[in-house]
């Protein structure tokens, strides 16, 4: 009779090994959250003097929930953000990319997006990196940002919304 032969205890990734058959979200839905979060962050990382307060709030909105979007207009809009960046002659072009996943369940994904804004004042020109987590849910059929936080600031996303 052959011998049993004992499992290796060595891991292996099977030939036929599909990832996604173990996450809540498919590729897919995956991607287009990630997407979003993308967009969003480039657009909230870019505005320039001539740029309402409102008109930027409302083009941000667009991307947010509710809750999220009072959020957002009470920050773009805050006088004294406004006045020293009117002062000061900002300009800024955003540019971002999704890095990792933090955490995903079937209704949401928190993304590390970083993030680089090309900042023009009347000072002259650089470049000013963050890295944000932003944490995007499902509306419907479609994704929301909820919430966007510097992700190195002990806040791994909003998780419960």
């Amino acid at each position: 009779p052959a011998a049993a032969r004992e499992p290796s205890p060595v891991a292996t990734t099977p030939a036929a090994f599909d990832v996604y058959a173990y996450l809540p979200l498919s590729r897919e839905e995956i991607g287009a959250a990630a997407d979003l979060a993308r967009r969003f962050t480039e657009a909230y990382g870019t505005f320039s003097p001539g740029e309402d307060p409102a008109a930027r709030a409302d083009r941000l909105k667009r991307f947010a929930t509710d809750e999220f979007a009072g959020q957002l207009t009470r920050t773009v809009t805050d006088p004294a953000v406004v006045e020293q960046n009117e002062a000061d002659q900002v300009t800024s072009k955003g540019s971002a990319k999704v890095t990792t996943i933090r955490d995903m369940t079937a209704d949401q994904v928190v993304f590390v997006v970083d993030s680089a804004r090309h900042v023009t004042d009347k000072n002259g020109q650089k470049d000013v990196p963050e890295r944000f987590a932003v944490t995007v849910i499902k509306a419907g059929t479609d994704w929301r940002v909820y919430d966007l936080q510097l992700a190195d600031a002990g806040q791994d996303g909003d998780s419960s919304p």
